[in-house]
């Protein structure tokens, strides 16, 4: 019920993200303190409509066809077109995320797909190359 409020009208959904949000990057940054590994992996669905991405030396986006992401989503969440159609519209669009991030994964496969494209990146990171910025950008 709070999403269908909130994903109706764009003040209501400013709101709760205002809410939200601060709560969300103090449990993320007491993550990364506990971290034991050199390497972070931070999960965030508005990164760049939270205006966070600059904290990051790498940013990948996970890209899937449209038609394929509507079914997946479901699938997965039992969200109806609609229920997928205003999540996607108050997000940036995809395309723009594509620009800004260091890095493309297509998901238009299956798991293991991806996974081969995720363990070639991390090879990448493992061998001591780092990119920062928009500087170097690949899609798998």
């Amino acid at each position: 019920l709070l999403a269908q409020h909130v994903f109706a009208d764009p003040n209501e959904l400013s709101k709760l993200n205002a809410i939200v949000h601060p709560k969300v990057r103090t449990e993320m940054h007491r993550l990364e303190r506990e971290a034991t590994s050199e390497v972070v992996f931070q999960d965030i669905p508005l990164l760049f409509e939270s205006a966070l991405g600059y904290i990051f030396d790498h940013i990948w986006v996970v890209d899937a066809p449209i038609l394929e992401r509507l079914e997946r989503a479901k699938t997965r969440s039992s969200w109806t077109e609609d229920e997928f159609w205003s999540r996607e519209k108050a997000q940036m669009p995809i395309a723009e995320k594509k620009q800004r991030a260091t890095q493309v994964l297509i998901n238009d496969g299956d798991l293991a797909e991806l996974e081969a494209k995720l363990d070639a990146l991390l090879e990448g990171i493992g061998e001591g190359k780092r990119v920062r910025g928009g500087q170097a950008r690949e899609v798998l």
